[in-house]
């Protein structure tokens, strides 16, 4: 299956493009090894296990408040665990041409505001960065 028109999807729907700033959209493929050796002439013996892990981390652009929490919205609302803010994400890999499943969580983040009336709400968050490391 080639690209389809989006990056990642979470839970089976498309997650908005307008909250990834695409310039610093990235995914990188972790092959895992495990007791490799580098042998007596110094060539590396590699043991590759077959699972292989995934990250994916992107930049959102600075949101207004109302978009910030759609977006924050959209995110919890596909958590398997909320407390391990697991969830099913799908994305696309151009090293292969397809899209990619697998559970994933997200890591720590920061909230950080440019702007913030606390009397209404409203106001403009800060870009903040979001990475969903895969099991």
């Amino acid at each position: 299956m080639a690209y389809n028109g989006y990056l990642l999807s979470m839970g089976g729907t498309v997650f908005p493009t307008k909250y990834i700033f695409r310039e610093t959209y990235e995914h990188t493929t972790h092959v895992q090894d495990l007791d490799s050796t580098v042998n007596n002439k110094g060539v590396l013996q590699r043991n590759v296990l077959d699972h292989v892990r995934y990250t994916v981390k992107f930049d959102t652009p600075p949101l207004q408040a109302e978009d910030y929490k759609a977006m924050w919205a959209f995110i919890r609302g596909k958590y398997i665990s909320r407390l391990r803010r697991e969830l099913h994400l799908t994305f696309y890999d151009e090293e292969t041409d397809d899209y990619i499943s697998a559970k994933f969580y997200l890591a720590e983040f920061t909230h950080s505001y440019y702007h913030l009336d606390t009397r209404t709400g409203k106001g403009l968050y800060n870009s903040q960065t979001l990475e969903f490391i895969s099991y």
